[in-house]
């Protein structure tokens, strides 16, 4: 993608359509932050809350459906802990010194204060009746999450986002391994959150309803389209988001063949520059030792002209040492010089 420039509003609903490969999750993983653009800037509150569901998720068994949804509520779990922990201080200095203990009283009540403003006296309430509106069965909700199959799964990763206090939901294909039942329930849900929503997802029967505006990804640009699926659907004259592959024709295939051969041709290029400074290092570095070992053989000449040599035998064999030593460095700098040669070669070759 170049030159994308796109604003997004509170509480809107959009739609992210486009051939497989067009940059759609790309752009997701950057607005999560967990890829940083090439150039240019993302720019969002501070406060900003993101909740992201990835196409293929990484999954905890380790924990019952009721612990693995409770995870989402990350600030009242933090403040329950606290308490635990203050509970019993707090009870031993209530025992030790009946009247004492003001300081940690008062942090006991601003906890139990923020307890009950994050809902911690409705959480059990709020999870069972998520769970159950997404489908899941009461019976069912202290069972290991291992025991689902990966529609559910998707189900338990959905509900987390729902009660995580996002403000915005980035959702990637969302649809994918859902029976229509489950995707009803999903689009159920959606339709009832309050928040900014984008959603990547080639089912118009989904977006239809859900999405209020349609960013297309096309020949490396970010069309935006007001209006729902439909409605682009109709201005780009074909049934099913499907059918954009074959709109974009030979021509746009010639285009992104050349933008990714352009893309490798960069890679290797620089490939070979990175290779250059190394084999550059190396010769230096050769090149240093065989001035050393230059230096240090003069000396040892000069010693042995004025010794005898039958006398002074270790002079002679550091002579020799050093000498084959230096022939070694000889050809090792000769190597690295004829490699150099043939990076650049290589390199220029390089469209």
């Amino acid at each position: 993608m170049n030159d994308v420039s796109l604003v997004i509003n509170p509480k809107e609903r959009i739609g992210l359509v486009g051939r497989n490969g067009a940059g759609k999750t790309t752009l997701l993983k950057i607005i999560a932050g967990l890829l940083q653009p090439d150039e240019g800037n993302i720019v969002k509150p501070d406060l900003l809350k993101v909740g992201y569901l990835p196409q293929q998720m990484k999954y905890q068994d380790k924990r019952t459906l009721w612990k693995e949804v409770k995870s989402a509520f990350t600030e009242l779990n933090k403040v329950e802990e606290e308490i635990a922990l203050i509970e019993p201080q707090l009870a031993q200095t209530s025992k030790d010194r009946p009247g004492g203990g003001t300081a940690l009283l008062q942090k006991f009540s601003e906890l139990t204060e923020r307890f009950h403003v994050l809902g911690g006296s409705s959480v059990e309430a709020t999870i069972e009746q998520t769970l159950l509106g997404l489908g899941f069965k009461r019976n069912e909700i202290h069972n290991p999450t291992s025991e689902f199959s990966g529609g559910w799964r998707m189900r338990i990763e959905l509900v987390k986002l729902l009660l995580g206090n996002n403000d915005l939901l980035l959702l990637d294909e969302p649809t994918n391994h859902l029976d229509m039942r489950s995707k009803d329930i999903l689009k159920q849900a959606l339709l009832n959150w309050n928040g900014t929503l984008i959603v990547v997802s080639h089912d118009r029967e989904f977006l239809d309803g859900l999405v209020e505006k349609v960013f297309e990804f096309r020949d490396g640009k970010v069309r935006e389209n007001i209006g729902g699926i439909y409605d682009f659907l109709r201005k780009k004259r074909i049934e099913n988001l499907s059918d954009l592959n074959r709109t974009y024709g030979k021509k746009q295939d010639r285009n992104e063949n050349k933008t990714r051969e352009n893309k490798l041709a960069y890679e290797r290029r620089k490939e070979y520059e990175r290779q250059i400074r190394k084999v550059n290092r190396q010769i230096q570095m050769t090149e240093a030792q065989i001035t050393y070992l230059e230096k240090e053989i003069e000396k040892l000449k000069n010693q042995m002209v004025q010794n005898d040599l039958m006398k002074d035998q270790m002079i002679f064999e550091s002579h020799e040492e050093l000498t084959a030593f230096l022939r070694y460095e000889m050809q090792k700098w000769e190597k690295l010089n004829s490699e150099l040669e043939l990076l650049k070669k290589d390199m220029d070759s390089v469209n």
